[in-house]
């Protein structure tokens, strides 16, 4: 296979392989990118009814734009009859990987969980259920980012089929009860599966060990695991909660839906003290800081403005009463009534506007005529404001 080309994918290496596939990357020769090319096993694209449904899956599948959820550019088949996915090519490692190096911290799977259970939540309001979430779907980018893969694929083997295959124990042990009791799969379905890998991300070790196939079904159907904190006591007690409800029995008291998982999870990675309503708390502090800094200046730089306003609207009045006293009194009226507003009550202004004004009682006919007054000081007017 390596260096061939499947329509325009140019085959570079082979990535891995197992029941459900092998993986290859590849190089579009159109758009010169990597892809990643799942090739399906020819025993589960034989029968045509079978194929039909994996391509309308996997159509819908690729309909999602999620930034958990692996892209999916091609859905296409050789010339010989394979049938093969043409994906988004991701650098890192599955999640299956990493646990080979030892457990998961607590900021490192509520970090997947948080992003996988909104990559289900997408999936879910499509009406789309993956079926078969494991660390070997979950695609660990080396930006940090988790990916789900493989949606579709576990309808086109069937859920009956998963549990004769021999070669699917490890699948099994991710599989709900309801799954395994052949009833339809439904959106708490992978959330059950989500609640095993944390548990096995977190324990280091699955919920549910068995050596045979039908006694780990016996197992799923029956036992309840060990709390995480007594494998882990350092554990967050939300943290064994949260994952013992998702790995309840009745999927019906399972946390529904994946959305408010992955909200709790993303609540769980926060380093204490930084939750969304202490960060609010702190920023209403500062405000209510900055608010009482602000009211403070204004309390402190307002009286002394106006006290200095007065003080100038004080000089301007005495210098009008001293033009009185040189009976310049359009010029003393002038004056005055410019600071009315801040010392009308004033005795001083009144004293001024006494003396500087007068009435004039003028009448016209027709009556309504508009009036101009000018007066005029050593031969040059001045405009008398209206008062």
């Amino acid at each position: 296979m390596i260096g061939r080309t499947v329509s325009h994918y140019r085959v570079v290496e082979k990535l891995g392989g197992g029941g459900m596939g092998v993986v290859y990357r590849a190089q579009d020769t159109r758009l010169t990118r990597d892809v990643a090319l799942k090739f399906l096993p020819t025993e589960l694209t034989d029968d045509a009814s079978a194929r039909e449904r994996f391509m309308l899956e996997a159509r819908a599948a690729s309909a999602l734009d999620h930034a958990n959820i692996c892209t999916i550019y091609d859905i296409d088949e050789t010339e010989d009859g394979d049938l093969f996915i043409a994906m988004a090519f991701y650098s890192g490692r599955t999640l299956k990987a990493r646990l080979t190096e030892g457990p998961l911290t607590v900021e490192e799977a509520a970090r997947i969980g948080s992003g996988v259970a909104a990559g289900l939540d997408r999936a879910h309001e499509a009406g789309i259920i993956h079926r078969d979430i494991k660390p070997a779907n979950l695609m660990l980018t080396e930006r940090g980012d988790v990916k789900i893969l493989d949606f579709g694929i576990a309808k086109l083997l069937g859920e009956s089929d998963l549990t004769r295959t021999g070669a699917t124990l490890g699948t099994l042990g991710y599989m709900a009860p309801e799954q395994l009791e052949g009833e339809t799969p439904e959106p708490a379905t992978d959330l059950w599966s989500l609640g095993v890998v944390l548990y096995q991300g977190l324990a280091g070790q699955s919920p549910f060990k068995a050596e045979s196939q039908q006694n780990l079904v016996a197992a799923i159907l029956t036992k309840v695991p060990p709390p995480l904190r007594t494998l882990r006591p350092e554990l967050p007690e939300a943290m064994e909660e949260l994952v013992g409800a998702l790995l309840e029995k009745d999927p019906e008291r399972r946390p529904t839906p994946a959305r408010a998982v992955a909200e709790r999870l993303e609540a769980l990675g926060r380093p204490a003290g930084a939750s969304p309503a202490s960060r609010s708390a702190r920023r209403a502090t500062w405000w209510v800081a900055a608010g009482a800094l602000v009211a403070l200046i204004l309390a402190l730089v307002i009286p002394t403005q106006r006290r200095a306003r007065m003080e100038d609207a004080r000089a301007q009045l005495q210098e009008a009463r001293a033009l009185t006293e040189e009976r310049r009194y359009a010029e003393a009226y002038v004056l005055a009534a410019e600071v009315e507003s801040l010392l009308g009550s004033d005795q001083l202004f009144q004293t001024v506007m006494e003396l500087a004004s007068d009435r004039l009682t003028v009448r016209t006919v027709p009556g309504g005529a508009r009036l101009s007054i000018e007066t005029f000081e050593e031969g040059r007017p001045v405009q008398i404001p209206e008062s």
